[in-house]
């Protein structure tokens, strides 16, 4: 059986992301979330991300990471809890963004999106 790739840091294991990728991301209300991996994917820029998650929040707007959403770098959501949190400044990038149709959002039961994953 061949062993798992092992990477350096953060960085290296998101090199492959590139536009257009989906990610899922783990966590349920900022908790387990992947900060490190998520901000490495932030640097990195790529755009047009689908991401699949919990909640929006978990994956795009934490404030360890550089804010996804904020830079516009996702165009998808699949969550089965899709209310974004307000930033301190009163905004919330995730609904402002959908809103305006620049991020499609598909929201699924939590059961249907465990059969999926």
């Amino acid at each position: 059986m061949a062993r798992p790739p092992v990477f350096r840091d953060a960085d290296e294991a998101v090199s492959v992301v590139k536009d257009g990728d989906a990610i899922m991301v783990a966590g349920f209300g900022g908790r387990g979330s992947p900060v490190s991996l998520l901000a490495a994917v932030g640097r990195k820029g790529p755009h047009g991300l689908t991401i699949i998650a919990n909640g929006p929040n978990e994956s795009t707007d934490t404030p360890e990471t550089p804010g996804l959403v904020r830079r516009k770098l996702v165009s998808r959501v699949i969550v089965s809890f899709p209310v974004a949190m307000t930033s301190a400044a009163g905004v919330r990038p995730f609904e402002e963004q959908w809103q305006q149709g620049l991020i499609a959002l598909e929201t699924v039961p939590q059961g249907t999106l465990a059969e999926r994953i």
